[in-house]
């Protein structure tokens, strides 16, 4: 749901696969030109989400692993929160 209104948003990489097959409840999002580690700490501060900074050669971005009972209004924050921040 999230990942798909995330990739349409300009400067917001998901770096999880597209395919159903190779995907799962955990997603890695970054924004460009911007580290994990600010990401995180301004979805925490600014919009309260919790996530876990990656900063690695192959992978840069925040995981974000949503509960099954995380509401698609919360989802629609994350997604919002980025779109802002991008």
């Amino acid at each position: 749901y999230w990942t798909s209104k995330a990739r349409e948003l300009p400067n917001v990489i998901v770096n999880t696969p597209v395919q159903d097959e190779r995907a799962c409840g955990i997603a890695n999002v970054g924004i460009k030109n911007m580290a994990p580690k600010e990401l995180a700490d301004r979805l925490m501060k600014e919009y309260r989400i919790w996530t876990v900074a990656i900063n690695r050669p192959d992978v840069l971005g925040c995981r974000i692993s949503p509960n099954v009972y995380t509401t698609t209004k919360e989802l629609d924050v994350l997604v919002r929160a980025l779109e802002e921040m991008s």
